[in-house]
């Protein structure tokens, strides 16, 4: 008879003991909330294809995508940093 399989809780940390603390430390807070990623959580054809949604759908989706961060009780700097932060900052603007 087979033993069920046993997966280490630190299996996707990394190998290094001080840099896996510092990652136990940051994930532990969140380690119960929901996987909030269109990986795994979508149609892949919404990856497979390159057709655009008509305006009126995207103005809607693009709209709720706002309300929603709006509505998030984090600072205003993290705010700023997801509509447009994050994006300087990775193209160096």
């Amino acid at each position: 008879m087979s033993r069920p399989l046993a997966l280490h809780p630190d299996r996707l940390f990394p190998a290094d003991p001080a840099t896996r603390a510092i990652a136990r430390d940051l994930y532990e807070p969140i380690r119960g909330l929901p996987i909030l990623s269109p990986h795994g959580h979508t149609d892949p054809a919404w990856f497979a294809t390159d057709a655009p949604f008509d305006s009126e759908q995207g103005r809607g989706l693009i709209a709720n995508a706002i309300a929603a961060v709006n509505a998030l009780e984090i600072p205003a700097a993290e705010k700023d940093a997801i509509f447009a932060g994050n994006a300087r900052k990775l193209l160096r603007l």
